[in-house]
This record gives structure tokens, C-alpha cells and sequence, in this order.
């Protein structure tokens, strides 16, 4: 089968199989044969710099797994809001995290790590932050200021 955008109906990375590294912005891949075509750079940038896509594209041949995003709507679906009693559609979908214990770098450094325990969906007049549950049991709502 050919897998393209259209099909996957889902947002997601594509793994080369033999060395477990992203392969970006494929455009079609055939699972019977193994082929792919992808694009080199970002499609959207090589148009607003004017770089033709067809000077980009290349084909290979390998074996390619998709891997979801977790936090991602799935591409055609509508979700309603999660606040009780609003129907509207969900513009924003947040992850709920829980940390995990720490495990040290080859360096010695802790690395933090986080688990996805479920993601809400909510619409522009609802939306609430995301949640993130401490080792200890205690839940905060995180909220990052980002700045340019």
C-alpha cells in the first residue's frame, strides 16, 4: 500500500528501520516495495525562499515505520471542547505529564523524564493549562512564558 498524507490520517515521524533515525518530510511510501520520496528541506520554507519543490525531492529505498505523536489531533477529526456542557470545536489539546524519577547522564548530570498520562481538548474560551503531577503526588498547572 502507498502511504501518503491523505491515508496516514494521522500526525506522526517516519523511522528508517535499520538506523532508527527520522526520515523528514516524506511524501509517499510504499510498504510492498519499500520506496519512498521525501523532500530535503521544509516545504514551506523552500517555497517562500523560491526554491522549485521538484529540485528537492529525492527517492530511496528502505523499510520505514510511522510512529504517532501522541499529543497531536488525529488529521479529519473534529473534537468538541472538554468543559461540561460547551460544544464547541477544540482548537487546543494539552498533555497532562507526570514525572518519573530522574536517571543520571553518562556524565553524572540528572536527566529529567516525563510520562503522558492524557491530553484535554479545548476550545478558545475554555482552555486551561496542562498538568504536571511531581513524584510526590503533587499536581501544578504549568504555564511557560515564551518570549522572543
Amino acid at each position: 500500500m502507498i502511504w501518503d498524507a491523505h491515508n496516514v490520517g494521522r500526525v506522526g515521524v517516519w523511522f528508517d528501520c535499520e538506523t532508527n533515525r527520522p526520515v523528514r518530510w516524506v511524501r509517499w511510501y510504499d510498504d510492498v516495495s519499500g520506496e519512498y520520496e521525501a523532500f530535503r528541506m521544509e516545504p514551506k520554507r523552500a517555497v517562500k525562499s523560491g526554491i522549485p519543490l521538484h529540485s528537492i525531492l529525492y527517492r530511496n529505498k528502505s523499510r520505514l515505520r510511522f510512529v504517532p505523536d501522541p499529543v497531536a489531533v488525529p488529521r479529519g477529526t473534529v473534537r468538541e471542547c472538554d468543559e461540561p456542557g460547551c460544544h464547541a470545536e477544540a482548537i487546543w489539546c494539552v498533555a497532562d505529564c507526570e514525572d518519573l524519577t530522574p536517571i543520571l547522564r553518562p556524565d553524572g548530570v540528572p536527566f529529567v523524564r516525563r510520562h503522558v498520562m492524557g491530553q484535554r481538548y479545548y476550545c478558545d474560551k475554555h482552555w486551561r493549562p496542562p498538568t504536571v503531577t511531581t513524584v510526590r503526588g503533587v499536581t501544578n498547572e504549568v504555564t511557560e512564558v515564551v518570549q522572543p
